[in-house]
C-alpha cells in the first residue's frame, strides 16, 4: 500500500502538483553541478496552512524547498512554523523525516565527559536495518559508540581513533584481501593479506611497530593459522 507523506505544519496529505528539477541529496553528493532529474513536487492542499501560502515544495524523500513568501511572512516565521511540531521541516512519514528524527534523538542521548586533555563523547548507535523505517534510525540504548578527542596546544581537539577500531579495521582488511586473492589471484591482494598477517608495512615490507597492527597480526596468526601458511607458501613461490 502506498505510504502518503504529510505536511509537517498541518499534517494534511501532500499532493503532487507539478514536476521540476529538484536536486536531492544523492545528486548533490555525486554531481553537485549537474542537471538534477525531474521529480514530483508535493505541496500542501490546505489554503489556510502557512506552507501553502508560502509555496513550500517537498520531494518524495521528504526534502523541502522554500517558495515565494508573501510580504507579511518572514523566512524565520516560515521555518519556525515548519519545525514547530517535530523540530524538523521534512515531510512527515518520508525517509528524510525518520532519518532526521533519529539523528535528533541520538543527539539528545549523547553525553560528553571533558577531562581537560581528553574529551569522551558517548552516543548510542542506530537500531539498524532490521527494524522498520520508523524505528531503524532511532537510538539503540544497548549499543554505544565512543569518540575520543585529544586537546592540542592551541586549545582545539583532534580525534583519536581507539586502537580496537584500528585493529578491527586491519582484520577486515586481511579478510577482504585474502578473499580477493583467492578469487582473482591478485598479487596486490596477496601482498596486502601477507603484510597484515605479519604486521609489515606494504611499502618496503618493514616491520609495522604500531600496537594495533601488531595486535591484529597476532590475532590473525592465532585464529587463521592455515590462511597464514597458505599466504607464506604463495609469497615464497613468487
Amino acid at each position: 500500500m502506498e505510504k502518503h507523506i504529510k505536511c509537517p505544519c498541518c499534517l494534511n496529505v501532500l499532493e503532487v502538483t507539478h514536476q521540476d528539477r529538484y536536486q536531492d541529496l544523492s545528486e548533490h553528493v555525486s554531481n553537485p553541478n549537474g542537471l538534477p532529474s525531474l521529480k514530483d513536487g508535493y505541496q500542501c492542499p490546505d489554503t489556510e496552512c502557512i506552507a501553502n501560502k508560502c509555496d513550500v515544495v517537498w520531494i518524495e524523500d521528504g526534502d523541502y524547498f522554500l517558495g515565494k513568501r508573501p510580504d507579511n511572512i518572514t523566512r524565520s516565521e516560515l521555518i519556525n512554523a515548519l519545525e514547530k511540531r517535530y523540530g524538523i521541516a521534512d515531510a512527515v512519514d518520508s525517509w528524510n523525516f525518520h532519518y532526521n528524527l533519529g539523528k535528533e534523538a541520538i543527539k539528545k542521548k549523547t553525553r560528553k565527559l571533558n577531562l581537560y586533555w581528553y574529551k569522551f563523547v558517548f552516543s548510542p548507535k542506530e537500531k539498524g536495518w532490521n527494524y522498520e523505517v520508523e524505528e531503524r534510525h532511532q537510538p539503540n540504548l544497548w549499543k554505544w559508540r565512543v569518540e575520543i578527542w585529544k586537546r592540542t596546544c592551541d586549545y582545539t581537539y583532534t580525534n583519536v581513533i581507539p586502537f580496537w577500531r584500528m585493529t578491527a579495521f586491519c582484520l577486515r582488511q586481511f579478510k577482504n584481501a585474502y578473499q580477493n586473492w583467492k578469487e582473482t589471484e591478485s598479487k596486490t591482494s596477496l601482498k596486502a593479506a601477507y603484510c597484515t598477517a605479519h604486521s609489515l608495512e606494504e611499502w618496503g615490507m618493514s616491520p609495522d611497530k604500531r600496537f594495533f597492527s601488531r595486535l591484529a597480526g597476532l590475532i590473525i596468526q592465532v585464529f587463521y593459522p592455515n590462511r597464514v601458511k597458505e599466504l607464506n607458501s604463495a609469497i615464497k613461490l613468487k
